[in-house]
């Protein structure tokens, strides 16, 4: 994660929308309005504004009990008072509409790299565009699959335990604008970190530092594509556990892609990365030479690298596509 271009005081927004502080932390629930009034975009999840650098981390069950925001034995609410669910076919994200009178043209232009086409801009006024699929109105047209269709782990059980199921923060991730990656430590969710439309930057000094060792890492395809080699040189280089991909297609389906860790270790970067290479080269010209071409040749591309890099590679690499 990185820091903001633009330094904001959250602790003022955060006071002003009413939010409380924890030792000097800001802590809400999910489903507390709070993270609709601090957002310049009315939507209770990253990014809050242009360029922000604020994320979200989650904090464990016991300590949401210890500091009165839940009750032990208690459900918490699944849903924001006044939000759609995402099965709801209209709700309020569709009327969406903020001044921008006074942002400067470089931010609007952000604003577009990080939102497409869910956002028109006219004159002064940005206005959120819900895209039209049958999953209703947070899908994409590459990420058209319903969030209430996937198949989410038992209650109690998780990613460590039912790794080819959807977890479900990667399920309310997965038609998200943005590529959102969730880390799991000690079979729990431990942060969130949103990153752009095609990139996610997890931090070079965390990775250095080992932050995410051992760990599964998670994060959504918009574009609805398998792993870049820059997810897998993360991969290597953070030395996770796992890492995956949930992301939808224009069938309506969920895929779960998934990398693992190789028992002897993954194999050096840069030996990765120019296997990574011939795979993509050898792809190009098995495409050129099938006949496929533009945008049914791209939504494969990245899959059928993998699966090429698997064969070239066998033990050094464990890679897994499920339909959900």
């Amino acid at each position: 994660m990185r820091a903001s271009k633009v330094p904001r005081k959250w602790e003022r927004r955060w006071a002003d929308a009413g939010g409380k502080f924890f030792d000097g932390r800001m802590i809400a629930l999910k489903t507390d309005p709070i993270w609709i009034k601090i957002s310049r975009f009315d939507r209770p999840y990253p990014p809050f504004d242009f360029g922000s650098g604020m994320g979200l981390r989650n904090i464990t069950r016991e300590e949401s009990d210890a500091l009165g925001l839940t009750q032990p034995g208690k459900e918490v609410p699944t849903q924001i008072d006044g939000t759609p669910s995402p099965s709801t076919p209209q709700g309020h994200a569709d009327k969406l509409e903020r001044s921008i009178k006074d942002l400067k043209p470089e931010f609007r232009a952000a604003l577009k790299e990080v939102f497409g086409e869910q956002i028109e801009i006219e004159g002064d006024t940005a206005r959120w565009k819900p895209l039209a699929s049958p999953a209703g109105p947070l899908a994409s047209p590459a990420n058209s699959k319903p969030m209430g269709h996937v198949p989410t782990p038992e209650p109690g059980a998780g990613v460590f335990t039912q790794p080819d199921l959807a977890t479900p923060e990667e399920v309310l991730n997965l038609n998200a604008p943005v590529e959102i990656a969730t880390v799991y430590q000690a079979a729990k969710a431990t942060e969130s970190i949103t990153g752009k439309k095609n990139s996610l930057d997890l931090g070079r000094e965390r990775v250095e530092r080992g932050d995410f060792r051992d760990a599964i890492v998670t994060h959504n395809h918009p574009a609805g594509n398998s792993f870049s080699d820059t997810d897998l040189g993360f991969a290597a280089s953070a030395d996770v556990a796992e890492l995956r991909v949930l992301t939808g297609n224009e069938a309506g389906t969920a895929r779960l892609y998934r990398l693992l860790r190789p028992a002897a270790g993954w194999p050096p970067v840069s030996f990765l990365m120019a296997a990574h290479a011939d795979a993509a080269r050898t792809v190009t010209r098995r495409q050129k030479t099938s006949g496929i071409s533009g945008r049914a040749a791209r939504r494969v591309f990245a899959h059928e690298v993998m699966l090429e890099l698997s064969r070239m590679l066998e033990d050094s690499v464990s890679y897994t596509s499920t339909d959900l």
